[in-house]
């Protein structure tokens, strides 16, 4: 199965840590969605948005039993749906992601959020989190 993210699993460490594996992964871009941030979280999330679009990756080959434990990393707060993603080498090819659930929209802010921001702001804290958290 192909997996798009966009926010903290963009992080090739941060995946490994969740799914315990580390998986092929291409530029991506997927259209028609923005990526902002959430009020009192570091992470992010995406929402429907006409003429806009989310840049990040597609992780190929991910197998159910590994898409089960990124849907707990992803809790409630998202749920998983199918999209529709571009390549960078021109393709498109169908992918799951998550998107902000109906219940938590109202916690989605107006400002963009950034990877290069998170990496250098958040990203170490992060990590130790997920560590003592058993992921």
């Amino acid at each position: 199965m192909n997996l798009f993210v966009y926010g903290t699993l963009l992080d090739p460490e941060i995946m490994r840590l969740v799914s315990g594996k580390d998986y092929q992964r291409s530029a991506a871009v997927l259209p028609g969605y923005a990526c902002r941030k959430l009020a009192d979280v570091v992470y992010p999330a995406i929402m429907a948005c006409q003429d806009v679009s989310t840049s990040g990756v597609v992780y190929t080959s991910v197998p159910l039993e590994d898409i089960f434990l990124l849907d707990r990393y992803e809790g409630n707060e998202y749920v998983r749906q199918t999209v529709a993603v571009n390549m960078s080498d021109g393709s498109q090819v169908a992918a799951e992601t998550y998107v902000i659930a109906p219940a938590q929209s109202c916690r989605i802010l107006e400002e963009s959020w950034s990877f290069d921001q998170f990496k250098e702001l958040h990203r170490a804290k992060y990590l130790r989190q997920l560590s003592h958290e058993g992921f």
